[in-house]
Parts: C-alpha cells; sequence; structure tokens
C-alpha cells in the first residue's frame, strides 16, 4: 500500500514542477515588466514575437494549447495585479528568480502539446490500457482523448539563457541520458515507478518535459522541417503572433463517438442531420487576441471539402434557430430570480441579493446571446468555417459565454440549492426528534400537541409541543420566558414567537420569521391526539407497528406560528391532508426511532402513507415506500 501510494505521489512529479514554473513564471515574468517598463517607455498594443518552438509540435499529434505568458501580463488590463507585484520589491524578484531553475521571470511561452494516440508509433508499453477518466457529470473521456492527455508534454521558452545542466542536477539527480533520434533525453522512471519525468533541452531557451515515456516519444517522432497534417493550419495560426492564445484539437484523434439520438429530446432529433454535418469536422483551430480596442476570439473548423463547410454554415444557422425558440425558460426563470417572489415586500432580505444579481446578469446575458443567435458570426473561407467574436473589453468577452454558463448552471445549482436544503432540514429533523426522546427520558412519555399548566395540574392547550422540548434543544433560557400557564397568543407569550430558535427554521421554503412547516399528525389513529394521551415506550402496545416504520414528526402543509398548537388533522377513515412543501412532492420526515428519510408523495400509495403516520394500525409498508 505505501509503494502504490509513493507511485501515486511521484508518478507525476513533471505535473508539480510544470505548474510551479508556470505559477511562478508568470509572477515573476509580470515583475520583470513592471520594473523594466520605466526604461522600455509604454509598451502600447501587444507585439508578439516568433514561436519557433511550435515547428516542433507535429501537425498529426491530437492536439496543443499555446499561451503567450508574458504577453498576457503585459495587458493593460492586469495593471493592477502588477502594480500588487511591484509592492514587493526588486528584491524580492531576485529572491524569486536565485530560487528556482530556470528564473521564473524569464518565462514567455508555453505550449501544452497531446500526442497521437496510436500504439503502433508508441515506445514499448506506452500504449498500454489506461483507466478511464471520468468527467463531471458521470461522463468519460473518449479513450482516444484520455490516451492523449495522458501523454502529453510541455514546452516552454524562455527570453533568456538558462543553465540546462543545473535544471537536472535540481529535478533529476538520479536521471540517466538517453539518445532518442539523434538527440540527447533526460529520463527518470525507476521500476517501482515512484517518478516519472521526462526532460529533453533544444536549445538554452527551451525545455521540454512531461512523463518520461511521453518525451521520449515526442523526440523520437521529430523531423526537420514542420510536416503537414490537421493541425498545420492552426500551428500557423498560432507562430503567426497575432493572438495571445492559440489551440488546435485534431478531432479525429480525440476519438469522438459518433452521437447516439435515441431517447432523445425531439429539439435534439430535428437537429440530427445538422449534428451529424459538424461531427465532420477533421480539426478545430481557436485563437482569442487581446488588444487595445478589445477581444477578439475565432474558431476555425476544418473540413475535407468546400461542400462540407457550406453545409456545416447551414448547418450552424439551422441549430442556432432551435437554441432561440429554447431561451425563453431560462430567461423567465433569471427574470423570476431577478425579481424575487410575487408579492413578496421589499426591501428584500440580504441573502437574496447574489441571486437578484444573477438574475439580472442572466436576463442581460439571454437577450445578448439572443442577438448572436439571429444572426451567427460565422462565414466560410475555403474548406473551413470561421466564426469571430469581437468584445470591446476583457471583460465583454465573456458576457456572450456567461449566458451560455448560466443556462447550464441555472439547473446545476438550483439541485445543489435543493440538495443543500434538505440536508439542513434532516439535520434539524434529527435534532428535534432528538430533543422528543429526551423529554420521553425525563417524563416516560412524549410531549404532549397542545399542553399548558394550571393550579390543576396540565391540560391540554396552551403552548404547542415545540415549546415544551426547548430543553432539550439547548433552549432553556427562552423556555423559562415563556408563561406555560396562558395560552400561545397571550400578551406575553406572544412577545415571544419571533424568537424562535434557527431548528424550527426551514431552509427548503423560508417562511415569514416566526413561522415553521415541522408539525405532528394528530387525530384518531394518529401518535398524537386531542386529549393528550400520546403514544411512548412503556407502553409497547402504543408503537407495536415499530419505531422505524412510525412518523413522528414532518416537514409539510402550510407554514403555522411555532408556539400555536397547530399540526395537521388525521383521520385513519378520511383522505390525507395536503401535505406537499410549496408544490414539491418530496417531503422529508423524522421517524420514531430517530432517524430521518424523504418520501415522493407522487410515489408513495396514499394507503401506505397512513400506515406509516399511524403507530398501531397493523398495516405493512407498501413495497412503494421503500427501504
Amino acid at each position: 500500500m505505501m509503494r502504490n501510494r509513493l507511485r501515486r505521489r511521484g508518478g507525476r512529479a513533471w505535473v508539480w514542477l510544470l505548474t510551479g514554473l508556470l505559477l511562478g513564471g508568470a509572477i515573476g515574468a509580470g515583475t520583470m515588466y513592471y520594473f523594466k517598463r520605466a526604461k522600455t517607455g509604454p509598451s502600447g498594443p501587444p507585439r508578439l514575437g516568433e514561436a519557433t518552438e511550435l515547428a516542433m509540435v507535429p501537425a498529426d499529434a491530437a492536439g496543443f494549447i499555446h499561451i503567450r505568458a508574458r504577453d498576457i501580463w503585459k495587458l493593460e488590463t492586469l495593471a493592477e495585479f502588477r502594480k500588487a507585484v511591484d509592492k514587493a520589491g526588486p528584491d524580492s524578484l531576485k529572491i524569486l528568480d536565485d530560487g528556482f531553475v530556470p528564473a521564473p521571470s524569464t518565462l514567455d511561452r508555453m505550449t501544452a502539446v497531446f500526442l497521437r494516440s496510436d500504439p503502433d508509433e508508441m515506445p514499448p508499453n506506452f500504449g498500454m490500457p489506461k483507466p478511464p477518466v471520468m468527467l463531471p457529470g458521470g461522463m468519460q473521456l473518449p479513450a482516444g482523448a484520455a490516451s492523449a492527455f495522458d501523454s502529453a508534454v510541455v514546452i516552454l521558452a524562455f527570453n533568456e539563457p538558462f543553465d540546462a545542466a543545473k535544471v537536472r542536477r535540481t529535478y533529476m539527480p538520479q536521471g540517466v541520458v538517453k539518445t532518442v533520434n539523434g538527440k540527447e533525453v533526460w529520463l527518470d522512471k525507476p521500476r517501482d515507478r515512484s517518478r516519472d519525468l521526462g526532460l529533453h533541452f533544444p536549445d538554452d531557451r527551451i525545455m521540454i518535459l512531461g512523463p518520461a515515456t511521453g518525451v521520449e516519444h515526442f523526440v523520437a517522432n521529430q523531423k526537420d522541417g514542420q510536416s503537414e497534417g490537421p493541425l498545420s493550419a492552426s500551428l500557423k495560426m498560432a507562430a503567426e503572433g497575432k493572438r495571445h492564445i492559440a489551440a488546435g484539437f485534431n478531432i479525429k484523434q480525440l476519438g469522438l463517438p459518433e452521437p447516439k439520438f435515441n431517447g432523445a429530446d425531439e429539439e435534439f432529433k430535428s437537429v440530427e442531420a445538422e449534428i451529424r454535418t459538424l461531427m465532420k469536422t477533421e480539426a478545430i483551430a481557436v485563437g482569442v487576441a487581446f488588444v487595445p480596442e478589445g477581444t477578439r476570439l475565432d474558431i476555425r473548423a476544418a473540413f475535407k471539402t468546400e461542400a462540407e463547410a457550406a453545409a456545416a454554415d447551414a448547418a450552424v444557422r439551422k441549430i442556432a434557430g432551435v437554441v432561440r425558440t429554447k431561451l425563453d425558460d431560462p430567461k423567465q426563470k433569471m427574470k423570476a430570480m431577478l425579481d424575487g417572489k410575487p408579492g413578496q415586500p421589499t426591501p428584500r432580505p440580504i441573502r437574496e441579493l447574489p441571486e437578484a444579481v444573477m438574475g439580472l446578469l442572466g436576463v442581460g446575458s439571454m437577450n445578448l446571446l439572443d442577438e448572436y443567435l439571429a444572426n451567427p458570426p460565422v462565414k466560410v473561407e475555403g474548406n473551413e468555417l470561421v466564426g469571430t467574436f469581437e468584445a470591446s473589453s476583457v471583460g465583454g468577452a465573456y458576457v456572450g459565454t456567461t449566458a451560455v454558463a448560466i443556462g447550464l448552471l441555472l439547473p446545476a445549482t438550483q439541485k445543489v440549492r435543493e440538495a443543500a436544503a434538505r440536508m439542513t432540514s434532516s439535520n434539524n429533523l434529527k435534532q428535534i426528534g432528538l430533543a422528543m426522546h429526551g423529554y420521553h427520558d425525563a417524563t416516560m412519555k412524549f410531549p404532549q400537541r397542545a399542553l399548558m399548566y394550571g393550579p390543576m395540574g396540565t391540560k391540554p392547550g396552551g403552548l404547542s409541543w415545540r415549546v415544551h422540548i426547548l430543553p432539550y434543544l439547548e433552549q432553556g433560557v427562552l423556555y423559562n420566558q415563556f408563561k406555560l400557564d396562558e395560552p400561545w397568543d397571550s400578551e406575553h407569550n406572544k412577545k415571544l414567537i419571533p424568537l424562535m430558535p434557527k431548528v424550527y427554521a426551514s431552509p427548503t421554503a423560508p417562511a415569514t420569521p416566526g413561522l415553521t412547516y415541522y408539525k405532528v399528525f394528530y387525530g384518531p389513529g394518529a401518535a398524537f391526539t386531542e386529549d393528550g394521551q400520546n403514544v411512548n415506550f412503556t407502553n409497547l402496545n402504543t408503537i407495536s407497528d415499530g419505531t422505524s416504520n412510525t412518523i413522528m414528526t414532518i416537514e409539510a402543509g402550510a407554514p403555522v406560528t411555532w408556539t400555536k398548537p397547530d399540526d395537521i388533522a388525521f383521520d385513519i377513515k378520511k383522505p390525507l391532508p395536503p401535505l406537499s412543501l410549496n408544490g414539491n412532492p418530496r417531503v422529508i420526515v423524522g421517524m420514531f426511532d430517530g432517524s430521518v428519510r424523504t418520501v415522493d408523495l407522487s410515489k408513495v400509495k396514499p394507503d401506505t402513507m397512513k400506515a406509516a403516520i399511524t403507530p398501531a394500525g397493523g398495516e405493512p409498508l407498501g413495497s412503494d415506500w421503500g427501504p
């Protein structure tokens, strides 16, 4: 087990090395630029130089991402970040550079290369099966893409020479040199696989690193001159120095699966032919340029023929039209987030501000997206379909994608919010259940649904059971403030309603302060009665159906004042009263054994629900109740 742990920890040493160089390089490069710009004068529009290292990227690789880190750091939009780094002082920059090799401030460009996944062209064991790569939402990365990403290498280009021998001594003290394709490659991959790092230095300004076998494979396939392949156009775009970020992806190498439309929504089926047309693309190139006038994003999809590119243009426009018809629903949901609940008094609670702001951004972004979809900014250039998007600022470049992001995240966010609310409600019911048991341990019975103390002893009425279990919820101070010989709405007791403990506040369906959804069932056949003769553990016949099969508390129905003896009237001979919570059929119940569970009223039959409410009815719970 320890060996496996070492393998996991050391097997990706190159990732930690790369991460450190990239983070340190971004900060260091920015600091160096800031200190030097007083001598060189304002930089003006970014002047991007050559990227000769891109000639080493195989045009038939699975893909690449090229980032001009130093030029990005010089952007005016990052001026405040550079100013913060400036406060560290020049001595701090020297400490940073002296502490690492190569000097982080000299990092200029970085290129991640995802290699081909053809086992016939890889060294022994390079094409061994890999565990599947799982993505969020249960999706699995295609086999070709998983292999390509696992074998990625990174090319780092610096603007000043570095000492390759010092780099090797620092990061690869146990490495060995190997001649591959007439070039020196340094590898550190012991038999126990506790480390996995490969290094190659084409010159004293460029370093290639990654998994040992990946670097070896990359160098083995180097050829004189740039070969032709699916990535040729995107590599040329990246090398010409007009974009701060450029990327290219060989779609065929990624092994994308054939789309399946069985069981798909009718909207998807209506554009099945168009989606299949777009799937014919062989490569995709993406470029991002930041200039004083704004931000430009261009996407180029390459096809085999001009006819296929023209067909893809028509497909994009038809799909855009279908998507436009689906914008109204998410737009209305975002508008509801902005408006708040109908009839809600203003000002609204401060906790709703983030949701309102998100709704404001969402409505505007959806309107902007609708404009884009009405006339997609795409055109055909030869055998390529080109889409160009421009914004007047870096921030504006994200507005178009914000609409899509919010539209996609809204259902997920809602589900997360609902899940968190259900968890909090479950915890509330667990605490209430423990308090009920605490009361029973002290009095040998559960509290009456309504109880009032008087000179002749106790009698029904007065204050809710929710008040009488307060001492067992660590609310003894509040409990002592009540006048137990007065009804809940007496002049004195009414003043305590706003002091409702948080445990009675439902996050699932927020209500006015002082109101709660947590109740018990009472009436003929229920565990709690009008006359106070409630169930207890001393008489086993009172819960003969079993404590794990009998509901004690529930979060359901309309909200009630927490101190008022107002619960859910139940009669085994009559239909169930309304239990859904604000229209949601999923309600949470606390059982007499202290457990908590969620009940879906749309799936659980009324007779099964009645059987769970009655403590001694003798009815077995149906299979719809579940485990």
